[in-house]
């Protein structure tokens, strides 16, 4: 089947899950975190002599980093903020006016 244009892939949205699958969820996603931070706390898992690769460590750490503070948010290194554009303009704007004001 063919989409059609501007029209979404999934109109029903995603099926409802029900009650005890949701729970079921929530029950391994608490062992999951307390196994996560058995990991965490296991020194010998850690450095390059740990148990854990290199990347795995990278990994574990990113994702318990998410965890606990959030996704990272996108910032657009050229985005302006209220006033950022304007310095040099009123540093110019400064420099005309000091030339119109008479010396004594």
């Amino acid at each position: 089947m063919r989409f059609k244009k501007g029209q979404s892939g999934n109109p029903r949205g995603r099926p409802v899950m029900s009650p005890e699958v949701r729970e079921a969820l929530r029950a391994g996603g608490e062992v999951a975190v307390r196994r996560m931070g058995d990991l965490l706390d296991d020194d010998a898992a850690w450095g390059p002599a740990g148990w854990l690769s290199p990347m795995e460590q990278i990994k574990l750490l990113a994702v318990a980093h998410e965890r606990a503070f959030g996704r990272a948010v996108a910032v657009s290194l050229d985005q302006q903020f209220p006033g950022a554009g304007d310095r040099a303009l009123a540093s110019d704007q400064h420099r005309r006016l000091a030339a119109l004001i008479p010396k004594h």
